[in-house]
């Protein structure tokens, strides 16, 4: 909310905002759960015929994933979040704004909060096709794996978890934990029991 009494009150002494200034206020909004005022900022932005990058479109990006997460949490997910995330980064295309890593890794965590397990896959396979800053990282491995998990989808999930680790890319906590999670929807006591010891070092 200060966020936007200060860009209110910078307008009102006639101080133009620059695309800097919305793409803070933007993140701002994310960060207390209004994704439709970081929209609506946005559409301002191009309303304005204001410059519009990588770092703008990733706050809103961010924005509307988290304020996913947060609905799923509560139990007041509409599973369409997502779809506002497509259009954003159909956006970014048309802008010639290639994603990034951020991008995607955010797009892909609102599909595990929506349960778009499917979608999620179609995320990673775009990075894998993408340029050097679009390769698949960590973060968004997890988050695949956890969607997949969440819908009981426990082959891809492992296939997933496999596939970050052959190309370099080590497991966390964080990842471990997402492939329990799978496993344990899946009721295979077996493979979470093996996935145990690979994560203390004692593969059996």
């Amino acid at each position: 909310k200060q966020a936007l009494k200060l860009l209110d009150e910078m307008q009102e002494k006639g101080i133009e905002p620059s695309e800097v200034t919305m793409s803070v206020a933007i993140k701002a909004c994310g960060v207390g759960g209004q994704w439709q005022r970081a929209l609506d900022l946005l559409s301002t932005m191009r309303e304005r015929k204001m410059p519009l990058n990588l770092y703008v479109y990733n706050a809103a990006i961010t924005a509307i994933a988290r304020a996913a997460k947060q609905m799923s949490k509560s139990g007041e997910s509409e599973g369409s979040l997502f779809l506002e995330i497509q259009d954003l980064l159909d956006q970014m295309r048309a802008d010639d704004i290639e994603p990034d890593g951020f991008s995607f890794s955010s797009a892909i965590s609102c599909c595990g909060a929506e349960g778009r397990w499917e979608e999620g896959l179609s995320l990673i396979d775009a990075m894998e096709k993408g340029g050097p800053k679009t390769r698949p990282n960590k973060v968004a491995y997890t988050a695949a794996i956890a969607s997949c998990g969440n819908a009981g989808k426990v082959e891809h999930a492992n296939r997933l978890f496999r596939q970050m680790k052959d190309q370099g890319l080590s497991a966390d906590r964080v990842a471990y934990n997402a492939l329990f999670s799978a496993f344990r929807v899946a009721k295979q006591p077996d493979e979470a029991y093996d996935l145990w010891h690979e994560m203390l070092g004692n593969p059996s």
